[in-house]
């Protein structure tokens, strides 16, 4: 979605996306708005100045880092927009180590690849610090797959979905599964895409580690 006005009737909060490559920025946006948001998503940090001053009513932004190579960079960008609209921002970046000094105090940070439901967590983290008084955290708010699936409850998965994420941390393919537990590789399959949703996870190896975690702690 890149258009810059809400629909009428909708009441979905905006969330402004701003993304270079085309790709990434369609990705971004659906991730949003599966999860109930309506994203506007534009290039640049300039298209994105244009957005806030036209439209009201934004309630975070997500911006990645590295932008065109001419004019703003998320950093100025995050900075602009927190201290003339006061909204929450959510800073993208491919590098996993970044220097917390270019981050505006309060900002969350989130380095690619990029699962949706870290993403979720995040813009709504940022849209509630967006909320609060001016003020802002000492630091920014650093983040990562591993601590926002610590600090969510690690989601609810039901009795069956467990099961089989027992059995897929124990290297079983779906066809041991289905025979283990009687279902068809089908069924399983179904299974397997809820606990990925639950655990904001894309692939068999991320539910792994996520289970090992679990079963750590």
């Amino acid at each position: 979605m890149s258009s810059a006005s809400r629909q009428v009737g909708d009441s979905r909060p905006l969330v402004l996306v701003v993304e270079d490559e085309v790709l990434l920025r369609l990705d971004l946006a659906a991730m949003l708005e599966e999860g109930g948001y309506q994203p506007v998503a534009v290039a640049t940090a300039e298209e994105a100045l244009e957005v806030l001053n036209a439209v009201p009513g934004l309630a975070a932004l997500v911006t990645d880092v590295g932008l065109a190579p001419k004019g703003l960079d998320g950093y100025a960008l995050a900075r602009q927009v927190q201290e003339r609209w006061g909204i929450g921002v959510v800073v993208v970046s491919g590098h996993v180590a970044l220097d917390e000094g270019k981050l505006p105090p309060g900002t969350f940070f989130l380095t690619k690849p990029i699962h949706g439901g870290t993403l979720l967590q995040l813009v709504h983290a940022a849209m509630h610090a967006g909320a609060q008084t001016p003020s802002r955290p000492a630091a920014a708010t650093m983040a990562s797959e591993t601590t926002l699936e610590e600090a969510s409850g690690h989601g609810r998965l039901t009795p069956r979905q467990q099961e089989v994420l027992d059995l897929v941390v124990q290297g079983k393919s779906n066809r041991d599964i289905a025979q283990e537990l009687g279902l068809s590789e089908n069924t399983v399959r179904v299974h397997l895409a809820g606990i990925f949703k639950v655990l904001g996870v894309s692939n068999r190896v991320e539910a792994v580690l996520v289970g090992l975690r679990r079963l750590k702690g």
